[in-house]
């Protein structure tokens, strides 16, 4: 970004756009196989996730008021070496991290590096069709993703034609989904007293009425109180998704299933923005909403499909296993 400094450079943007997007795809299913080995499948992995969902929600609050405070005496250059050094920090603090995997994870396999990751995706793949409630829950997550990524490409023309505002209003209206989303933290924990199947309906069908008053709103002063009630039902979801995938999933396998979420959440939002976007022009906004205010409301229905908690399919609430434990059945 440094680098850039008339129109002709602009391409360097995407690439470093592209670039991080990239090496995110390698971070987020990392993160998410090794929370569970940290603290085990039990009461403290929900609160683990509340807890990333508490920080995301402050983040959001928090770290673009904070970029734009700080570029105003100190200038451009400062604030990307400020954000880099973030990204520093975060590397440093990861390297505490004392957790090494069972030693029958770190046996060498043989056969080529291609072979090696197409038996990966082949046994996760496996994994996926043959576990109850996975493929329901997938389904679920792509088609929510998707009525969610299309409000997302709909809320500039929102802000500007309905509400009649500008890019403070826009300001005021991310900072207020930040706001639901730290309260959605505490919530989506208490919520775990709940069966995951119940917390995913319940919080889908909230969110999609949520959704449709919202997108039907010409009033600043509610549409700040609407986006405000985004946050605890879109938290309650994500929360109990991740935690749902890492609970009915095998520490060997946990990384591949978490990349193929985050595959499935990329491609239904990259086809949810250019869907909104397209029909948003024809149809308009306030048609194009409705839409897909109902596609999350068709997810919650689609949850239905989870199995209902049985004995049978009951998750894994162990606590993580000493290093010098010998590695269990559930991570063969």
């Amino acid at each position: 970004m440094l680098l850039v400094h008339h129109p002709g450079q602009v391409w360097l943007i995407y690439v470093a756009l592209i670039g991080e997007a990239g090496l995110g795809r390698l971070f987020g299913p990392a993160r998410q196989a090794l929370v569970p080995a940290l603290v085990g499948r039990g009461p403290q992995l929900t609160a683990a996730n509340s807890l990333a969902a508490l920080v995301s929600g402050t983040d959001r609050l928090v770290g673009g008021p904070a970029g734009g405070a700080f570029f105003a005496p100190a200038g451009f250059a400062a604030v990307v070496a400020l954000d880099a050094a973030s990204y520093l920090a975060s590397a440093v603090l990861i390297t505490a991290f004392r957790h090494r995997p069972e030693a029958a994870a770190l046996q060498e396999r043989g056969g080529t590096v291609l072979g090696r990751f197409a038996s990966d995706l082949r046994a996760g793949a496996t994994h996926l069709r043959a576990t109850p409630g996975l493929p329901s829950v997938f389904a679920t997550a792509a088609i929510s993703l998707l009525g969610n990524a299309a409000l997302t490409a709909l809320l500039v023309p929102y802000t500007g034609t309905v509400l009649h505002a500008g890019a403070g209003t826009l300001g005021l209206l991310f900072a207020a989904l930040g706001i639901g989303y730290l309260a959605g933290a505490p919530l989506s924990r208490a919520a775990a007293r709940l069966s995951d199947r119940t917390v995913v309906i319940s919080s889908l069908a909230v969110l999609s009425a949520v959704f449709a008053i919202t997108f039907n709103t010409h009033n600043i002063a509610w549409a700040l109180v609407l986006f405000v009630l985004i946050g605890p039902p879109g938290v309650s979801f994500l929360v109990t998704v991740d935690t749902y995938l890492a609970r009915r999933t095998p520490d060997a396998l946990l990384g591949r299933v978490s990349s193929a979420y985050g595959m499935l959440q990329a491609a239904a939002t990259l086809a949810g923005m250019l869907g909104g976007a397209a029909l948003g022009q024809q149809a308009g906004i306030a048609i194009t909403a409705d839409l897909a205010a109902l596609c999350v409301a068709i997810s919650a229905a689609t949850a239905l499909l989870t199995p209902r908690p049985t004995t049978a399919n009951s998750p894994d609430t162990s606590e993580p296993s000493s290093l010098a434990a010998p590695d269990r059945s559930a991570a063969c």
